[in-house]
Formats: structure tokens, C-alpha cells, sequence
């Protein structure tokens, strides 16, 4: 779950801003016409993160896409990334076409699942990233065996750990289901350290089941879908910006309206 901002590639991103088609980008790349940050490009693939400033015959193109932030239900066995590599699938076929350019914010591993912002906002991303803001996060973790609120591994995740090495702050932690071979343990974490939960639990031997990323602060998962999105409505949005002490942009009111859904899976969000 190592936490940063994502990158999309510079042919994709003239494409979707329409100003011309597959062949014409293409074309404008290989004959050197694009610059990224004042150095010529002509890499289709070349990498480009919020802040790469890019133009074409020296002209910059303009920012015009609307400031939007939406939240997609990551399934298993994906990317946390837009583009597919190879035959592991990136989360960019789930959003619309009409989509605005936005960065998956963070990233959960490719056997968990839950909720990913995407944005384009780069000072959001930013500030959800930074350890220093300490943005809680709440994941729902499906542990195979019965286990006790005095467990003492839950008890280490409690107090904070070290692993390797690499040490944890604590984790709010809270049992939420027993099934005869299975607990659901809610925890909460404010850091985002490579794979920090599935090693907490495997130095604890508590064998993981299923993980899931439940909320990003105040913006809940609830019922969306797997391989659904949505633009985050106006209160969560200022909710979010508040949480990371922003203010809270003029035009909240108009992010993400009239986005569709994307594509829906017959799976539910509820704890199985």
C-alpha cells in the first residue's frame, strides 16, 4: 500500500485532452513537436505526473479540464495504476471516456481491494500522502481463526511494531465479526509503508484472507461496487479538504458532476 502519486503516459495524455487523433499525436511526438518541461519528447510512453508542464510548437496546453476527484472500488488482481503491464490490468478501462486526466493517489497491493482516489488535483494528492497530515485510513481485514480482543498480536498492532526494521506507529484496531474460522478486524492506520498491514499480520501469524480498504478519511467505500467510480459529492469533498486543513476550492460545488459510472461487477462491498 506504498502511497504515491501515479503517472500517465504522455501520448494518453494528449489524446484525452481531443486535440487530435491516435495517428496525429503519434506523429506530433515522433517529429518532435511536444516538449515536457521544456525538453523534446519523443518517448509515446513517456511519463507525466501533475505538475509536467507540456506543450506543442512551443505552445503550452492549457489546463482546461475541471478540478475533479473520484473514488473507484479497486478489485483484486489490478494495479493500482491506469495502464495494464502485460497481463496484470491497470484501473484506466474503469474510467469514462469523457474523463478528465486524473492520478490514482496512493496505491493498494495487487491482491487488495477497496477504495483509490484519483484526482487531479496535485496539492490534494499531496497532502493525502504526506505523512505529516497522518490522514487516517480504515481497512476491513478478513483473518483466517477465531481471535480475541486480548489477542496479543492485535495487541502489538495496538502499541506499534517493528518489522524488519521498519517501524509502525500504532493501529486503531477493533473486532467487528467472529465466524467459526474467520474474524473481520477493523484497523485503522495514519502512515502508508509498503504492504504495512500484510506485514504486521504475518509477523503476528495472522494469516490474511481477504483486505480491504474501507475509507480515505472521511470518504467512505459503503456500497460502491467493484470496478465502480464515482465523483465524490460536494460534502465529501469539503470534508476531505478540511480533514487536510485546505481550504476548500470556490467551485466545490460543480467537481464531478455528470460523470457516469463505470462498469459494475455483480460483487457487493459487504463483509463475506
Amino acid at each position: 500500500m506504498e502511497d504515491e502519486l501515479q503517472m500517465i503516459p504522455l501520448q494518453k495524455y494528449l489524446q484525452r485532452r481531443g486535440l487530435g487523433t491516435k495517428r496525429a499525436v503519434r506523429d506530433w511526438i515522433q517529429t518532435g513537436r511536444v516538449r515536457v518541461d521544456g525538453m523534446v519528447v519523443t518517448r509515446f510512453a513517456e511519463p507525466l505526473n501533475p505538475q509536467s508542464v507540456v506543450s506543442l510548437d512551443g505552445n503550452p496546453i492549457e489546463e482546461s479540464a475541471p478540478r475533479t476527484t473520484y473514488l473507484l472500488h479497486k478489485p483484486k488482481k489490478h494495479l493500482s495504476q491506469l495502464e495494464d503491464e502485460g497481463e496484470r490490468l491497470g484501473l484506466g478501462r474503469y474510467l469514462p471516456e469523457e474523463a478528465p486526466i486524473v492520478f490514482p493517489v496512493g496505491r493498494l497491493d495487487y491482491n487488495s481491494e477497496g477504495a483509490l482516489l484519483l484526482t487531479n488535483d496535485g496539492l490534494l494528492a499531496r497532502r493525502i500522502l504526506h505523512p505529516d497530515w497522518a490522514l487516517p485510513k480504515r481497512y476491513g481485514i478478513k483473518i483466517r481463526g477465531h481471535l480475541d480482543e486480548d489477542d496479543p498480536g492485535l495487541a502489538r498492532c495496538r502499541e506499534g511494531m517493528t518489522v524488519g526494521g521498519t517501524t509502525y506507529l500504532p493501529a486503531d484496531v477493533e473486532i467487528v465479526v467472529h465466524r467459526t474460522r474467520s474474524t473481520w478486524v477493523h484497523m485503522v492506520i495514519r502512515e502508508g509503508k509498503n504492504r504495512q498491514l500484510r506485514r504486521m499480520c504475518a509477523a503476528n501469524r495472522h494469516q490474511i484472507v481477504k483486505l480491504r480498504r474501507l475509507a480515505i478519511g472521511p470518504v467512505e467505500l459503503g456500497d460502491l461496487k467493484p470496478r465502480c467510480v464515482r465523483p465524490l459529492d460536494p460534502a465529501e469533498e469539503a470534508s476531505l479538504y478540511e480533514a487536510l486543513s485546505l481550504p476548500i476550492p470556490d467551485d466545490i460545488h460543480g467537481w464531478g458532476h455528470g460523470v457516469p459510472m463505470a462498469m459494475e461487477s455483480d460483487q457487493s462491498t459487504s463483509l463475506r
